[in-house]
């Protein structure tokens, strides 16, 4: 079906943007690659993984919400949700914005 492989390539290009943006500002925060790939895995483990810890406590909602495992299966399933949409395109650029104020601060003091 048409609409569902557009809707997962949606999906999937708003994954890849936030998680490119998690990976940015991680390399900005440190001049160590080795130290910003930790981070950014971290980083991206831990959205990952709220979907499995929102089982494991009383109020699910608070936890998932910031899951991408839980935001990104709408999209595999051929849902296109605004909220979902909403939370991709807000964690990157606020992700893409600290990484700018953080470069121009170093900047500044160099």
């Amino acid at each position: 079906d048409l609409g569902v492989y557009c809707s997962n390539v949606l999906g999937l290009l708003l994954f890849t943007v936030m998680h490119v943006c998690i990976g940015l500002s991680a390399s900005a925060l440190t001049r160590s690659t080795v130290a910003s790939s930790l981070i950014a895995l971290s980083a991206a483990l831990v959205l990952w993984f709220a979907d499995f810890a929102s089982s494991l406590g009383e109020q699910p909602g608070a936890v998932a919400a910031w899951s991408t495992l839980t935001r990104s299966r709408g999209f595999s399933q051929g849902l296109i949700v605004s909220t979902d949409i909403v939370y991709f395109v807000i964690s990157s650029l606020a992700l893409f914005v600290m990484t700018v104020i953080v470069v121009k601060a170093e900047q500044r003091l160099a």
